[in-house]
């Protein structure tokens, strides 16, 4: 454990950067146009504060949140959408690098909540590559049908998961889990009687060899 002494200094030069930091956001913006009422921001200032926020903090997304709240005025407001912008450039396989985990862990989850939202954001998602492959047949994307152990298999249209070869297996893995409320321990591809592939959730689907549509087994839960 280090020194008081050598840890007020660390927490020192850590306050000074931020302050530094957080003056040169304001200043910028404040270059621009952009005003900083008690109240709020006008529609164009809002949208240029969060775009300069997304943009310089983006790669850190804790910190261009908590930056963002930092500046005052409509605090709810900005943070959701540069919350929204960084969701969209980064995804949900981000979470624990990009976004901590336990920011997911903590969002309420009642009848319309985390899960339900998750889930919704799937299917939409889903259906957007559906669409697209009905119009452009170079996406490359398949369907594969689930088959859970106990006689349960997924045969609905839409409860068919749309996949992308270049996506990794440990994406199809967290939607499984989302929206089946099981963890498989392992799953296994089959195209046909002679095909069949062990899934590793660290490559992706093309690299497996897996770029047709066909079933997902699992095989045990974690």
């Amino acid at each position: 454990m280090a020194p008081p002494a050598a840890a007020a200094g660390v927490v020192s030069l850590g306050l000074r950067r931020a302050c530094e930091e957080h003056a040169y956001d304001v200043a910028a913006l404040q270059q621009a146009g952009v005003t900083f009422p008690s109240g709020g921001f006008t529609v164009v200032g809002a949208a240029a504060t969060c775009a300069w926020m997304a943009l310089r903090h983006g790669h850190r997304a804790e910190e261009a949140l908590v930056r963002t709240i930092a500046l005052g005025g409509d605090t709810d407001t900005l943070a959701c959408i540069v919350g929204v912008v960084l969701g969209a450039a980064h995804g949900f396989a981000a979470v624990g690098n990009v976004y901590p985990q336990a920011w997911i862990d903590a969002l309420e989850n009642g009848p319309r909540g985390r899960d339900y939202a998750l889930e919704l954001a799937d299917r939409l998602a889903q259906a957007v590559l559906l669409s697209r492959r009905q119009s452009a047949a170079d996406t490359g994307v398949f369907q594969v049908t689930l088959s859970i152990p106990g006689g349960r298999t997924s045969v609905r249209e839409v409860d068919r998961y749309a996949v992308r070869p270049s996506a990794l297996v440990s994406d199809f893995v967290r939607r499984v889990r989302i929206r089946e409320g099981v963890s498989p321990a392992q799953l296994v591809y089959k195209q046909g009687p002679g095909s069949v592939v062990l899934l590793d959730p660290g490559k992706t689907w093309a690299e497996q060899g897996c770029t047709c549509d066909g079933v997902i087994v699992c095989v045990g839960f974690k």
